[in-house]
Parts: structure tokens; sequence; C-alpha cells
């Protein structure tokens, strides 16, 4: 093969290598698109679970709120709807676990408190929006408010109830530190940096599971946590980041809110594991990048294209045409020349030179 041969077999050798590189390359897109989004969604997956144990903490405290209300229906129809003394009301609150309590008549006036106060009995409390809402005729929970009887904060729960005398209004009240929800948000979530509360509508905290939370203004405790509006949020960055996720608790004015650190929540894909495809990746295309150069180095090396030499040109060769034309056979001998007997016209011959012919061919013996 010829110097032109070589070029185009090492043309055809490079075009088939950039089209396997060309392939490998669009292979290695492919599949770190692929792992890329794969991690994103493992993500996604792990914010949807704590999205998710946040609803479900708000469900129950909702059907916690239900569960007080049907219980305090239930003490009013059995001791509130007759003649009431102040005595009398303060030892059933006592009783039944309220660290502050209050009836209302329908006039928005005091007709008992718990513990007992006889210089607020007569007293307007329909400043108090769950009252208000209560007197209307609607159960209502409160904010954090200080209480009538004792100036603590607590979280009061009021239901309407209609007694001879008119409508009239109880709410049963417990200290923000000693709320029975407080054991319920100290362990709802397993995570070491989860911060959990309950929030009243003005962002006081209702219950939390840090030490001395309850009561006190959500900006005081985390004035950036404060700031969000949105039912997600990341706040900070690198190791201070933090994820949100809050939302309201029906049939209250309060709402929930989880944050965590974002490390400890992404742990599971954020880890060693997390570089392993990567690595299986790189991999794999530094051996498919090595096989297409020993590709390549076979193709241009094969014997096909480096020790054959260049093929001897007709008038070089022996009987070649140049050879018939220098010794000076005319034309039509040479053309008769190059072919074989048996290709002649057999019209040509007398029958018994054809006989003659066969036996000239027969070996002598």
């Amino acid at each position: 093969m010829g110097p032109g041969g070589l070029l185009r077999d090492m043309k055809r050798a490079r075009r088939g290598v950039s089209v396997g590189l060309v392939a490998v390359l669009l292979l290695l897109a492919a599949g770190a698109y692929l792992i890329g989004r794969d991690q994103v969604q493992q993500r996604q997956a792990l914010s949807t679970q704590f999205d998710t144990r946040q609803a479900t903490a708000a469900r129950f405290i909702e059907a916690y709120v239900t569960g007080v209300f049907t219980q305090e229906r239930k003490l009013t129809a059995r001791a509130f709807t007759g003649p009431v003394t102040p005595d009398s009301f303060a030892r059933t609150a006592t009783n039944e676990g309220y660290d502050a309590a209050v009836l209302v008549a329908a006039d928005g006036s005091l007709l008992a408190v718990q513990p007992t106060n006889p210089a607020v009995i007569g007293k307007d409390v329909t400043k108090y929006p769950h009252l208000r809402t209560a007197l209307g005729g609607v159960p209502a929970v409160s904010p954090v408010v200080i209480s009538v009887a004792r100036g603590l904060p607590v979280v009061a729960f009021a239901v309407p109830f209609e007694t001879p005398q008119g409508r009239r209004v109880f709410s049963g009240g417990y200290a923000v530190e000693d709320t029975p929800l407080a054991p319920f948000v100290r362990n709802v979530t397993p995570y070491q940096t989860a911060q959990v509360l309950v929030l009243d509508a003005k962002s006081v905290i209702v219950a939390g599971n840090g030490a001395g939370e309850a009561g006190r203004p959500l900006r005081q405790v985390n004035p950036a946590l404060a700031g969000v509006r949105t039912r997600t949020a990341t706040l900070g960055s690198g190791a201070q980041q933090q994820y949100v996720t809050q939302g309201p608790i029906a049939g209250t004015t309060w709402r929930m809110v989880f944050a965590i650190n974002t490390q400890e929540l992404f742990a599971p894909v954020d880890g060693p594991a997390r570089w392993f495809p990567w690595v299986g990746l790189a991999l794999a295309g530094i051996a498919a990048l090595l096989a297409l150069l020993a590709l390549y180095r076979y193709l241009i090396g094969r014997p096909s294209c480096r020790e054959r030499g260049p093929r001897a040109p007709a008038a070089s060769r022996p009987g070649g045409r140049g050879a018939a034309q220098r010794v000076g056979i005319p034309g039509r001998i040479r053309r008769r020349a190059g072919r074989h007997e048996s290709d002649l016209p057999r019209r040509a011959l007398h029958p018994g030179q054809r006989g003659l012919r066969r036996h000239d061919r027969t070996p002598h013996r």
C-alpha cells in the first residue's frame, strides 16, 4: 500500500475513534445527569419526610385540642349548667387538672374564676379573643395570655354551652411550662438538632422542645426563624444551615414549626456513600478512554497499514503491457496472447485441427 493508502487508513481510524469518543462523552454526561438527579430526588425525599412528620404532629395536636373540647363539654354539662358558687367552681376546675379557669356569663362578665379571686368577679373579659369567639358559639383556643386570677402565662380552651340562664363559656387553661402538649413536643422527633415549636398567632411560643422557651416570643429565641413566612424555607449556610417547615394547626390559631440542621437531615445521602456513584462513573470513563486509545493504536499500527510495500506498476511486471510494447508485438496479437485458447472461437479451427490440438495437449509418455 502506498503512502496515500496509509493516510486514508489513518483518517478512517481517527474518524472511528472520534465517533467512539463522542459516544463515550455522551454516555458520561447522561450518567452524571442521572446520578445528580437521583441525589437531588433523595434530598427532596428526606425533606418531604420531615414535612410529613411536621404535618402529622400538627394533626395530633388538632386531635388533642378536639379531645379537650369534648372533655370540657362533658364537664360543663355535668357541673356548670345550674347555680355555681366561686368555691365550687374553683374546686371542680382544680380537680380536673386546670391551672386556671373562668366561667363567663352571656354578657361577657366573670361568674367564677380558679384560683379564687373575688376581686375580679363581674369583670368584663370580652377583650380576650378566644372568650369572645366562644361567646359567639364557636369553641376556641387562646394565644398565650396572662391568666385573670394568677397573672401567669397560660393557654386556654374555651367552649360555649347553653343553660337555663342563657349561654355561658367555660375556659380551662394550662401554664405554658406545664401544658399537656409539652411532653409530646419534646419527643415528637428523634433528630438531635431539631427545633419543634407550637406558636400562637403573635408568634409567642405555646410549647417547645427547648428548655425555657414556652411563653417567650419567637424573635427572642430564634430571630431568623421568626422571619419565615413561607411553608418551607432554608436559613443560613454551611454548618449552621437550617431547613424549616411549618403549617397551621386546624381548629386553632396556632401553627407548628419544625426546624433542623441540614447536615443532620441530609446525612443519609451526603455522607461518603454520596461519592461512590461518581467514582464509579469516573473509572468507567477512564476505562473507555483507554480502550479507545488502544483501538486507535491498533488501527494505525496493523501490518496492512505498515508492512506492505507499494505495488509495482503494470509496466514493470513480467508480461505486462509495457513489456509487450517494448518487444514490438502488435496490439491485436498482444490482446490474443493474453487470452486462453479455450476462449478463442471454435469456428476458427478445422475439425481436424481441433482434434490435433486435443492430441497435442495429451502429455507425452
